[in-house]
């Protein structure tokens, strides 16, 4: 019998080695197997523990299989109980033939019995236990699955909302929360480099009567193609275009020096100026320092500026 059980495993073993190379596709084959393993495991110790009751009457055999198997696999509860009650129903049936004290049959009957029913609950218990246990796991990977795209989506919102932040809707440039940031970063590199930094500051002329006489839509447009050319005059990557409110604009041009920016303004001004519109243009150039600030640094291009709209379509250097 021991030689019958070493040959069964052997081949077991074989089968389920073969199968595991490729599990993903043999799901079905190896779960088969295991069930029929374990059928044949509780009949063979069935058998042995029927054969001792020719001698000496145990049935160590047959119980340790019973709760062996009830703790080894995980099986559906409806297999798990077929397998028990056809395996205690064969011991049951063939019992009486192998022993032949009634004594003796009334307490394998209740003890066989009672084990089985104990590993049948063993079995279903660790089997739903495993069911939840997977059931949650899934749950807990369609959450985080759910949540990676909803942080994927929110950081894709994010870096797009960074983006609407930073320009002005009508024109598409900077917007003055930008250009504040970007002058305070390129006032402080100058500063650590002692390199000179320009700032250009251009309003269009008798743009609040252009307005009113045309309406707002032919003022918008032409907000945007002034704001459109000087973007195509000031091109550098370092360069900063911005609106800076209403019908004024900025440009910031690191490592510029002052005739180079007066010269780039008066491009501009004459570009503009092709398209029946006039702009006034503000120039000046410092080299920053601690004697110095920002906010002095615009307020003296705003003094630029404002000799320029006394005079229209021109250009004055601080």
């Amino acid at each position: 019998m021991n030689f019958i059980l070493l040959f069964a495993m052997t081949i077991f073993l074989s089968v389920i080695v073969k199968l595991e190379k490729d599990a993903a596709k043999n799901v079905v084959s190896i779960h088969n197997a295991q069930i029929f393993f374990i059928n044949f495991i509780l009949l063979w110790s069935g058998g042995i523990s029927l054969l001792h009751q020719l001698t000496h009457g145990q049935t160590i055999v047959y119980i340790a299989a019973v709760i062996i198997t009830a703790g080894a696999l995980y099986i559906e509860p409806s297999v798990s109980f077929l397998i028990y009650f056809t395996s205690h129903l064969i011991f049951s049936v063939l019992l009486p033939n192998f022993q032949k004290s009634p004594d003796l049959l009334f307490g394998i009957y209740l003890n066989t019995t009672s084990l089985v029913i104990m590993s049948f609950a063993i079995s279903y218990t660790r089997y739903k236990r495993q069911e939840q246990d997977f059931k949650n796991r899934k749950i807990m990977q369609e959450n985080s699955d759910e949540l990676k795209r909803i942080n994927k989506e929110l950081e894709e919102a994010n870096k797009k909302l960074k983006i609407i932040s930073q320009y002005d809707g009508l024109t598409g440039i900077f917007n003055r929360h930008t250009f504040d940031t970007k002058i305070r970063e390129e006032w402080n590199r100058c500063k650590r480099h002692s390199m000179p930094l320009s700032l250009i500051m251009a309003d269009i002329d008798h743009f609040k009567s252009f307005n009113d006489k045309f309406g707002h839509q032919a003022g918008d447009n032409c907000l945007k193609l002034v704001a459109e050319i000087l973007s195509e005059c000031a091109k550098r990557s370092s360069d900063v275009v911005a609106r800076y409110g209403g019908e004024e604009f900025v440009i910031l041009l690191p490592q510029t020096e002052r005739e180079r920016a007066y010269d780039l303004a008066e491009k501009m001004r004459k570009r503009v100026e092709e398209l029946n519109i006039t702009i006034s243009l503000g120039v000046n150039t410092t080299i920053p320092s601690d004697e110095s600030s920002v906010r002095e640094f615009i307020k003296n291009t705003d003094k630029a500026l404002y000799i320029a709209k006394d005079k229209r379509n021109s250009t004055e250097v601080y």
